[in-house]
């Protein structure tokens, strides 16, 4: 498995505690689990999955980073 960056897409995704680059970004076909799977360089512990779209799976990360961002701040 090769991850592949999200260099195309430019800017910035919004979460509440910080930003997250889209550069640190990264997506890859799973055979095992049949479906994209999208990691972030910058919140190693959070992954997402998803069976149809590799821009449903980057989503689906940023919305997991964006909850993880807001329970920290509701912790700390």
């Amino acid at each position: 498995m090769t991850a592949m960056p999200v260099s195309k897409i430019v800017g910035t995704a919004g979460a509440q505690g910080g930003d997250t680059p889209l550069s640190t970004l990264h997506v890859h076909w799973s055979a095992e689990l049949d479906a994209f799977v999208a990691l972030s360089s910058r919140h190693p512990g959070i992954a997402y999955h998803d069976h149809w779209s590799s821009l449903a799976a980057i989503e689906g990360l940023l919305e997991l980073i964006e909850q993880s961002s807001r329970s920290a701040a509701i912790r700390g």
